[in-house]
């Protein structure tokens, strides 16, 4: 049967290791990913601000792009009816133009700000254009108003591209992206869909017999424009599912409608309604929705700005906790390293000390993780240790003692039994040596210098020797020689 341990190559590893290196391998492993998680984030926020940073930045462009484009209308309607016989536009035609190039040089001034987005050649030659516009006043009517009618749809390609270096195109919140998709795509269709209605409906306003053809195309400008105003109608319905339905579109596209009416009725009998009236309608209409364009543009900027507050704010978070993580990770790793390789050292010289023999030494480890239980049990055996190596010495001393008492009990009894056999045996060749006693006492004299062979009394029995169990010599032998010279000397 398969024996699947998916633990054992890393248990085999961890055993092969020495404990630095484990630690090391333990920090490497949480470090590692902690790190690389954390400069994925951190670089992920940044990328965030530099998009919500870019984003702001084409919201204030478009919002001067959009402004410049409002001048250019209404300069493209007021030399309309300039050139179709209303003299008295000549006044407001004057600060059109002040306005158009104040508009002009801060949108130059606002590109310039980021060079980034490289737009800077393609202004050039818008701004080119723009300075040009009052020459129209010498063109024909048609004319100049397809110039300024280009000119107009060039800023709007100018001011998709802002849109598109910017990345506010490519918005990924989905509220940012409709109040955009408001400010840079429909709000100015609309504001160009009025501006021409205005200002070609002036124009044919402004001459005392209209002509049927040119009639014919504005109301088909006013068809176009109300179907615009439609779409906005639409899209304002969305407005409330992404938190944007104070935004007031209702009221701006309520005042388009109304005006577009008006104008058709005007259109359908000329002469009801006055160029000039027709005109400060249409150019109030423009503010309408220019108000309302000014509202989702800060909306816009609202939005982008505590994003860009959020993130800033997460990229400090992730930063402080990442730092402090990763300082608080290894202040405890080494705080662990250094504690228990410590104790782990004291434990492994006591256990030294046990192995080599001496069983006196102590280990002190203040905690209660495992290793102080560890060397609390080891100093606990070596506690048993000693006493049980006390005791045996104690035994094993006792037991020597007892053996040599025992040892000198049993010399002591031989030496008492031999004597006892010498005196017994002296005492059964006691009578006829002393019948002898005297012939052998005078013809052999005993050496003085052997103080056992002494001559027995005649009559008496020999009292035997005490016995002294600290003589160093065997006593066999002595009585064996003594015996030897007794017998010699009675033969």
């Amino acid at each position: 049967m398969f024996d699947f341990k998916p633990m054992k190559p890393g248990v085999h590893l961890m055993r092969q290791l020495r404990l630095p290196v484990k630690l090391g391998v333990m920090a490497v492993v949480l470090l590692l990913p902690t790190i690389i998680i954390s400069a994925q984030l951190i670089q992920r926020l940044g990328e965030s601000i530099a998009f919500t940073e870019s984003e702001l930045a084409g919201s204030h462009m478009v919002r001067d792009i959009s402004a410049s484009i409002r001048t250019v209308q209404r300069h493209r309607g007021q030399t309309n009816m300039l050139l179709s016989g209303a003299n008295g536009a000549q006044a407001a035609i004057d600060q059109t133009r002040k306005d158009m190039t104040a508009a002009a040089a801060t949108v130059g001034s606002t590109l310039r700000q980021r060079p980034d987005f490289e737009l800077e050649p393609d202004w050039g030659a818008l701004e080119k254009r723009i300075q040009a516009l009052p020459q129209t006043a010498q063109l024909p009517a048609p004319e100049a108003f397809a110039r300024h009618t280009d000119l107009v749809n060039d800023l709007h390609r100018l001011m998709y591209r802002v849109g598109e270096r910017s990345q506010l195109l490519f918005d990924p919140e989905p509220g940012t992206y409709f109040l955009m998709d408001l400010a840079v795509v429909h709000l100015a269709k609309l504001t160009e869909s009025i501006g021409v209605v205005r200002g070609a409906g002036a124009g044919v306003l402004a001459v005392p017999v209209a002509d049927p053809e040119r009639v014919v195309v504005v109301r088909s400008m006013i068809a176009n424009a109300k179907t615009r105003a439609a779409d906005l109608l639409h899209l304002l319905e969305y407005s409330s599912r992404h938190g944007h339905a104070d935004l007031q579109g209702q009221e701006a596209a309520n005042v388009v409608m109304s005006y577009l009416e008006r104008a058709d009725k005007a259109l359908a009998s000329p002469g009801s309604w006055p160029a000039s009236a027709y005109f400060d309608a249409g150019t109030e209409t423009i503010k309408s929705i220019e108000q309302f364009e000014s509202r989702v543009l800060d909306r816009l900027d609202q939005d982008l700005g505590q994003r860009l507050q959020d993130d800033q704010r997460w990229r400090q978070i992730t930063v402080v906790v990442g730092v402090f993580g990763l300082l608080a990770l290894a202040y405890f790793m080494g705080s662990f390293y250094f504690s228990f390789v410590t104790d782990f050292r004291q434990a492994i010289q006591a256990m030294r000390l046990t192995a080599s023999g001496d069983l006196c030494a102590k280990v002190v480890v203040k905690g209660r993780d495992e290793l102080a239980e560890l060397t609390e049990l080891l100093v606990r055996m070596n506690g048993n240790l000693s006493g049980m190596v006390a005791e045996v010495r104690s035994n094993s001393a006792l037991v020597a003692l007892a053996g040599k008492n025992l040892a000198s009990g049993n010399r002591d009894l031989a030496d008492r039994t031999e004597q006892q056999a010498a005196n017994l045996e002296q005492t059964a060749a006691s009578p006829p040596v002393c019948r002898s006693c005297p012939a052998r006492c005078t013809r052999t004299p005993v050496p003085p210098a052997t103080p056992t062979c002494k001559p027995p009394r005649c009559g008496t029995r020999r009292r035997p020797a005490p016995v002294r169990w600290w003589r160093r010599w065997p006593r066999s032998n002595t009585s064996s020689a003594v015996r030897n010279r007794c017998r010699t000397s009675s033969v």
